[in-house]
């Protein structure tokens, strides 16, 4: 069957999409109604929000990043990265957000609003 191979001795078939850290298994898309017991899975880049450890039949995961981390999309772990500087992060499955300053001001790490600079 396109899509499968044994492994091993055992006598079920397993998928041969097996994802990179960063990627996904996905139902390839002219394959969802005819395969539908079987269908053949493609890698895809993981999405913003989500954490894609990769393997064999690999699936995407919510992100479970807390406070000033996110999950960019190809995210491999389910902490996610920590925010970059001129961004805030609220966690869980949220992008991050630029903050935007003026002549005289700055954003403290992690948050949103400007503060004028003493």
């Amino acid at each position: 069957m396109e899509g499968y191979e044994r492994v091993g001795t055992a006598p079920e078939c397993v998928t041969t999409c097996v994802a990179l850290p960063g990627e996904w298994c996905d139902v390839q898309a002219d394959c969802k109604t005819e395969c539908q017991d079987n269908p053949v899975l493609e890698t895809r880049p993981c999405l913003q929000g989500s954490y894609c450890p990769g393997g064999r039949g690999a699936d995407k995961y919510p992100c479970e990043a807390s406070s000033f981390f996110y999950c960019p999309a190809e995210c491999v772990i389910k902490i996610g990265d920590a925010c970059p500087q001129g961004f805030a992060c609220a966690g869980g499955q949220e992008d991050k957000k630029e903050c935007v300053v003026d002549s005289g001001t700055y954003c403290p790490a992690g948050k949103l609003s400007k503060v004028r600079m003493q």
